[in-house]
């Protein structure tokens, strides 16, 4: 087992076991292997996160993440955990079924009214500011224009812009597991969530309430650059 340690929201250090996480390819960041429980609406659960020096994954993070677990599932990428180890086919297959079974996630990405095409920004990358004695800590994402993706509900293929939103419409009217996910269009002052059922497959919905439903987690993340 080996432990680092992240710096949380008010200067503590928080131990991790790099065993618990995975590499996302092609990328600088670690992502549980387990849910993180909150059970809190969406601004609060980034803030729990915040507190033990970690950060909820955006769809730009967690879709890749959702395709290169397909993938491995699929024989066809080697996924290795934080300490650089390898996972095996039995434990890619315990990411795919926790993607699947009873899985509603919160992902970082609040949508707003904008000037632009399309008519909506997205506010994404979240974090809270260190709380000193004199000065609150701060909620604060970055705000950019939402890119070209579908825009109306509907199956969609796993094809993605860089922001994480589907932008090709699927062939196929109803789920095919590993193919496609059904796509909740982007709604102003909404929040994004992932939805993965056994029965009803999988689901990006892009029209949830800001303030959520008891019983809705997260993934957690941090990046290899803020070890400490």
């Amino acid at each position: 087992m080996t432990e680092i340690t992240v710096k949380g929201l008010y200067g503590d250090r928080r131990a991790i076991d790099l065993a618990d996480y995975v590499k996302i390819p092609n990328s600088n960041t670690l992502i549980s292997k387990e849910k993180y429980d909150s059970d809190n609406d969406w601004r609060t659960t980034n803030f729990m996160l915040a507190e033990d020096g970690l950060y909820m994954p955006s769809p730009a993070i967690f879709m890749p993440y959702f395709l290169s677990v397909i993938e491995a599932k699929k024989s066809k990428l080697r996924l290795h955990d934080g300490n650089g180890s390898p996972l095996t086919k039995n434990e890619v297959s315990h990411l795919s079924w926790i993607l699947r079974d009873a899985c509603e996630i919160y992902l970082d990405a609040y949508f707003k009214r904008g000037l632009e095409l399309n008519g909506l920004t997205i506010e994404t990358n979240h974090r809270f500011t260190s709380r000193t004695k004199n000065k609150k800590s701060q909620f604060m994402g970055e705000i950019m224009q939402l890119e070209s993706c579908i825009t109306r509900t509907g199956y969609v293929d796993l094809v993605l812009n860089n922001q994480g939103m589907p932008i090709k419409e699927s062939r196929h009217k109803s789920f095919k597991l590993f193919n496609n996910l059904y796509f909740v269009k982007p709604c102003p002052n909404r929040v994004c969530v992932f939805k993965g059922d056994l029965l009803e497959g999988m689901v990006l919905d892009c029209d949830n309430e800001l303030e959520g439903i008891p019983g809705i987690q997260t993934f957690a993340c941090f990046d290899e650059v803020t070890k400490i």
